[in-house]
């Protein structure tokens, strides 16, 4: 089990709790959870992911990219990059309040910077939001000017060779504008969760959106005649 003391949250964590406080307990507190082992098809969508993002540097030449390593440097080596004006800073990392994440692109653009997250989907979703008003509160926390956050996804309409772009640029800033004035109740609540026993979360939308919860089963009744094992009886997306 993980120490509660030192589970800091991540943008990925602050998505799987922004869904469910359960999800996110199990996440920290059980890493090695069965639910949480990824089958063939999961590992292709990680792979696919990775190629995607690799595209989207391409899209940035010339920008620095802060290398992986000890969160320090790379705390470190980001801080450098932001105090000398980089035109285009990839996989900075910043942490503020209890979070550390690393942004996808930073572009410095007049005295303020774009946030640019990357995603391998090809439409905006809801969790795309939340995991950008993490970002942006900490880079604003962080005294980093955020002024225009962007969801960078994959354009449906692109077709192999060269047909049109291959990704489309959102400007999502007004509905993370709008999320923002939440994000600190919403950090001290996740904390507040981690910090505790597993919580008493109610079944209900949060078990299929946005995204199916991969411990369902742990939660929903296990009785063959339980109105869950109706053909198709889940929310409408």
């Amino acid at each position: 089990m993980a120490n509660a003391g030192f589970a800091r949250l991540s943008k990925s964590r602050f998505v799987a709790g922004w869904q469910c406080h359960k999800l996110l307990w199990w996440k920290v507190h059980e890493p090695e959870a069965p639910e949480l082992v990824p089958d063939k098809v999961l590992t292709d969508r990680f792979d696919q992911g990775r190629q995607v993002t690799e595209l989207a540097r391409r899209r940035f030449p010339g920008a620095m990219l802060i290398p992986y390593g000890a969160d320090e440097s790379r705390l470190e080596a980001t801080t450098f990059a932001v105090d000398f004006g980089t035109p285009a800073i990839l996989e900075g990392v910043f942490q503020a309040d209890g979070v550390f994440i690393a942004a996808d692109v930073l572009l410095r653009e007049g005295d303020g910077y774009t946030l640019i997250e990357v995603k391998s989907s090809t439409a905006l979703k809801a969790d795309h939001i939340a995991d950008a008003a993490i970002q942006t509160h900490v880079l604003r926390r962080s005294g980093v000017p955020t002024q225009r956050i962007e969801i960078m996804h994959l354009n449906k309409a692109f077709r192999h060779p060269d047909q049109g772009d291959l990704f489309v640029r959102a400007d999502v800033t007004a509905p993370v504008e709008a999320l923002l004035r939440d994000i600190p109740r919403m950090i001290a609540a996740q904390q507040a969760a981690l910090a505790g026993p597993l919580p008493q979360v109610t079944i209900g939308l949060q078990c299929f959106e946005p995204r199916d919860c991969p411990f369902h089963d742990r939660c929903w009744p296990a009785d063959p005649n339980h109105i869950s094992t109706l053909y198709e009886n889940r929310p409408n997306r």
